[in-house]
C-alpha cells in the first residue's frame, strides 16, 4: 500500500462552489510524502508554485510566502506532470482537513482541462476526522499535535512542516486505532 500525506499552502481559503474558478485560491507551495503501510519513507516531492496573482499579506503574515520568494517558481501547469506521476500509484490520500487540499488541487486541474485527466488514490482519510473524538471538535493541526505529543512543531503553515507534523499525527491515530489501514485496501 502506497500512502501519500499531503498540504498545500495557497493564496485564500476556497469559496462555495458556485463562485467562478479564477476566484477559487491557486498554490504557491505544495509538498507530498510517500511512504508504505509500516510507515517507511519511498520518496517526496515538494515545490514553490508561482500563482497567477499576487500573494495578499494577509497570506504573506501567515505561511511567510511572498510574490519575491515565488519569483522563477514553476506554474501549476509547469509541475503537472511531476505530480501526475507522485500520486499515480498512491492507495491512500491522506492529510490534515484533506478535502481542502483535494479541492485546490482540483480546481488546478479545471483551470486547465486536466480534471479527468489525474490519477487521484482510491481513498482518503483525514487526520481531523480521525481526531475529532477527543475533544468533540475539528482540531487544527498545531493543536492535534500538540494533543497527541505534547509539543508544538516549528514553520506551521509551509507544506513540508506541515505534512511531517500531518505524518506523525496520521501514524500515531494509526497506532490508537483511530484510523485501521486495513479498511482502505
Amino acid at each position: 500500500m502506497n500512502i501519500i500525506i499531503t498540504d498545500t499552502e495557497t493564496t485564500g481559503l476556497l469559496l462555495a462552489r458556485p463562485t467562478d474558478m479564477k476566484l477559487q485560491p491557486f498554490i504557491t507551495d505544495i509538498y507530498a510524502m510517500k511512504i508504505d503501510e509500516n510507515f517507511n519513507m519511498i520518496e517526496q516531492y515538494e515545490t514553490l508554485v508561482r500563482p497567477p496573482i499576487p500573494i495578499s499579506k494577509e497570506i504573506t503574515k501567515i505561511t511567510g510566502i511572498t510574490d519575491e520568494l515565488l519569483i522563477g517558481a514553476p506554474t501549476f501547469l509547469e509541475i503537472y506532470s511531476d505530480l501526475y506521476d507522485f500520486f499515480k500509484d498512491g492507495d491512500l490520500l491522506v492529510g490534515q482537513n484533506i478535502s481542502y487540499d483535494v479541492g485546490v488541487i482540483a480546481y488546478e486541474l479545471m483551470r486547465h482541462g486536466l480534471e479527468h485527466k489525474f490519477s487521484w488514490p482510491k481513498h482518503s482519510a483525514c487526520t481531523i476526522d480521525a481526531s475529532y473524538h477527543y475533544q468533540n471538535k475539528r482540531l487544527a493541526l498545531s493543536k492535534l499535535h500538540e494533543f497527541l505529543f505534547g509539543e508544538g512543531f516549528e514553520n506551521a503553515h509551509r507544506a513540508k512542516p506541515d505534512v511531517r507534523a500531518t505524518a506523525r499525527c496520521f501514524v500515531e491515530l494509526c497506532k490508537r486505532g483511530d484510523i485501521d489501514l486495513s479498511s482502505y485496501k
